[in-house]
């Protein structure tokens, strides 16, 4: 496998496996003195020179006519065909995002895999600038695997994703995403109606009705709900990234939340549980990928619903594409579910100042360490409350005087 380091002397290094004597890799190594991207394209061009593929396996009959859409259809099958259902849901929507996105026209699962360069997958990442910090990464870890399993299989030449976290890294330093907007009244309504048929449904009633961040959600245990005094006790939480249990995110987090009534209806359908409120299907505790992944399967849910999908909870075995290309042929487009975990807690923060809550409060219920963020937010919502009444008052003098 191709490595990549800054030595001691400053230099960046590359190795590549070559070949294997006496069951032993054989290195060969690459060094620039400019940058890891130099090295990587000293190892490229010797790759290309050599007609060598992944690890140093020669690649003389590389299957240059396999198109995108046939090697992730391949991809899917042999490396997530034993996972669970949602899981496997969560990576082909990411991949046909991917293998739906046209440049000059040319639709990128129609291309063949070897002629994807770099740019390719530059360009359909900056395609989703303004999304979330997760849609975007959760984009880029998928196309890097379906691209490196494809090089590791003699598909192509090259490392085509090596710069792929650099472009992730320049979105996020643009701020291309402006903060988090709470959700709809006909979303929440939806969400409502629907958590329970999905099993990250009480993990988005906890995030949208008691403001929590998503380590706080997923660390709530069941010894923290008090049923009797309607109150959640937040007294530590999840650190994802690590998957372990951590302090909250500041002194102001340990703090009590009202269980609001659809919350205390989504807790009484689970009350007789242990451990912590929101786990993995295996039941374990959550970790980021785990937690994402409940989280856009339970988005691809409601896609489900609001498409009117038959057995929306039955994800194995559903093409959308088939379902897309139907609905075109009926002059109709797929309506897309795209909020962020965060949004939840906007959504939260939102409830609060719609029904009054001072910012003294709102900021101890969202446990944010000083009023200034609340304020923030609030400060948005009053702009927007402005608007929105503008523009009422605007169409009722239409309506009533005339234009």
């Amino acid at each position: 496998m191709a490595r990549a380091k800054k030595r001691e002397d400053g230099r960046y290094q590359v190795r590549l496996t070559v070949g294997r004597k006496d069951g032993k890799p054989i290195i060969k190594y690459f060094y620039s003195s400019k940058s890891i991207s130099d090295a990587r394209r000293q190892r490229d061009e010797w790759m290309d020179t050599h007609n060598f593929g992944y690890d140093g396996v020669p690649t003389p009959a590389m299957d240059g006519g396999m198109t995108v859409d046939a090697w992730v259809e391949k991809w899917l099958t042999s490396y997530k065909g034993q996972m669970e259902a949602n899981t496997r849901d969560f990576y082909y929507y990411k991949a046909q995002a991917f293998q739906n996105f046209k440049r000059e026209g040319i639709r990128y699962g129609d291309m063949t895999i070897s002629a994807i360069m770099p740019i390719h997958l530059t360009e359909y990442l900056n395609s989703l600038s303004g999304k979330s910090k997760s849609t975007i990464r959760s984009a880029k870890m998928t196309i890097q695997q379906i691209f490196d399993t494809a090089r590791m299989n003699g598909l192509i030449p090259r490392d085509v994703c090596a710069d792929l976290i650099d472009t992730v890294k320049s979105m996020r330093l643009k701020g291309t995403y402006e903060g988090h907007d709470a959700l709809p009244r006909d979303m929440i309504d939806l969400i409502c109606q629907n958590y329970h048929r999905h099993r990250a449904g009480l993990l988005v009633m906890i995030c949208m009705f008691s403001g929590l961040r998503p380590g706080e959600a997923a660390g709530i245990r069941w010894e923290d709900v008090d049923m009797k005094n309607n109150v959640l006790h937040v007294r530590q939480a999840r650190d994802l990234k690590h998957s372990k249990d951590k302090d909250t995110k500041t002194e102001t987090g340990v703090r009590d939340v009202p269980i609001f009534a659809p919350l205390k209806r989504a807790l009484q359908r689970n009350r007789d549980m242990t451990g912590y409120l929101c786990t993995r299907a295996d039941g374990k505790p959550h970790s980021k990928e785990s937690a994402e992944q409940a989280f856009d399967s339970f988005r691809y849910f409601l896609e489900r619903i609001v498409n009117n999908v038959p057995n929306p909870e039955q994800a194995q075995g559903f093409r959308k594409d088939k379902f897309v290309a139907a609905l075109h042929e009926q002059k109709k487009e797929w309506i897309t579910v795209d909020f962020t975990m965060y949004d939840l807690r906007v959504t939260f923060c939102t409830t609060l100042y719609d029904a009054g809550v001072d910012l003294k409060t709102a900021q101890k219920l969202m446990g944010h360490k000083d009023a200034t963020t609340t304020l923030r937010i609030y400060t948005k919502l009053s702009e927007q409350r402005k608007v929105d009444s503008t523009d009422k008052m605007e169409q009722f003098l239409a309506a009533t005087y005339g234009a």
